[in-house]
């Protein structure tokens, strides 16, 4: 089986023949074994998180593939900016990630990663540091901007040598568990044990839940002590990609679609448009895959003459040449329950009040 099967399979949780099933068994069991090594030694203070300057509050998630992180990590910024508070986002990037801190732009995604251009463009104004050393983007942060109140950190529950105030685990409603199995013969990067960490927890996609209460139970019984908060992605309109136009929802309806994505989840992308009315082709690609030219010209000769329509996400690295007809929908995060406790824990930490404090820092300057 080769690596973009493998891939494959393991995104949409289909088993492989007998023989591949035992490797990838071998190969999760040597990874848990890491898994489990790395958190003893964090817990007997063996290997030691550094404290920044100022709180710092990571999302991140159990599993490989998307659970709407970087929607989420926007909704927190633009809560904090609308609350008269300055936060900072740190991410590893991805690909060439860069070894020193980059400040991220719109459209420079190919040195910072897609999600950290993606952000940028959301949320002028807000520091979005790319790093793969999470201590040194965070010193890198406060010296760009000393007056920084918080550090969001995105993709961060297994990165653990930075401290964090604030642990926000975000649960995908329709595949919670990775299927059930370790990374590579599942999707989970830990045991489920490991939700015992977080503080806060926020089911995600909560729309497309098989038993909603049935996994906020799991949730309570694994994390007793944590916030939870269940959300869900709303699609608020349709952009033109090249044009800027906008067009409503309802101009969905009925319609065929090819749908493209090349994120953690494009199933439900597809899905998505599906329950806006609209007949769907999904073209799915690898998570963060560069679209060339010539990719794009097949995909305008698969479609005849249908609408393709793409996530935000891969909007970014849409080839500036090919200016097809194309189509970006666009959403927004919707609280069903906990949104409230959930931001003023958050606010909390940004206005000072409930941090704890520590001897370890890592201001400009501290070696690390």
């Amino acid at each position: 089986m080769n690596t973009r099967r493998l891939e494959e399979r393991i995104r949409d949780g289909v088993r492989a023949d007998p023989l591949t099933e035992g490797i990838l068994a071998a190969a999760a069991a040597v990874f848990r074994a890491g898994v489990s090594a790395r958190a003893g030694l964090y817990a007997c203070g063996l290997l030691r998180a550094e404290r920044a300057a100022v709180p710092v509050v990571s999302v991140g998630n159990l599993t490989v593939g998307g659970t709407g992180k970087t929607p989420f990590v926007r909704y927190l910024a633009r809560a904090l900016l609308a609350r008269g508070r300055l936060p900072s986002i740190l991410l590893r990037g991805y690909g060439p990630s860069p070894r020193q801190p980059k400040l991220a732009f719109p459209g420079i995604w190919r040195s910072v990663g897609d999600e950290a251009a993606l952000l940028a463009s959301w949320l002028p104004g807000v520091p979005v540091v790319a790093c793969r050393n999470r201590r040194r983007g965070a010193r890198a942060a406060l010296t760009l901007a000393p007056m920084l109140d918080l550090l969001l950190l995105d993709d961060g529950f297994q990165h653990r040598r930075l401290a964090r105030d604030l642990d926000i685990v975000l649960l995908d409603a329709s595949d919670p568990w990775g299927g059930g199995r370790l990374f590579p013969a599942g999707r989970l990067r830990e045991p489920p044990a490991a939700l015992a960490r977080a503080q806060a927890v926020v089911i995600t996609r909560a729309g497309a839940a098989k038993d909603l209460e049935s996994l906020r139970r799991d949730v309570q019984r694994l994390a007793p002590g944590a916030l939870l908060a269940v959300a869900e992605d709303i699609a608020i309109g349709i952009l033109g990609h090249s044009t800027g136009e906008r067009r409503s929802l309802e101009w969905l309806s009925g319609r065929e679609i090819l749908a493209v994505a090349a994120i953690g989840r494009p199933a439900a992308f597809a899905a998505s448009l599906e329950r806006l009315g609209a007949r769907v082709e999904l073209a799915a690609f690898r998570d963060h895959h560069e679209y060339t030219g010539q990719e794009v010209d097949g995909l305008v000769s698969r479609a005849r003459g249908r609408v393709i329509v793409t996530t935000e996400k891969d909007a970014i690295r849409w080839p500036g040449d090919r200016p097809a007809d194309l189509w970006v929908l666009q959403s927004a995060l919707g609280f069903r329950e906990g949104e409230r406790a959930l931001i003023e824990a958050v606010l909390a930490l940004a206005s000072g009040s409930t941090r704890p404090r520590s001897r370890r820092s890592c201001r400009a300057g501290t070696p690390g």
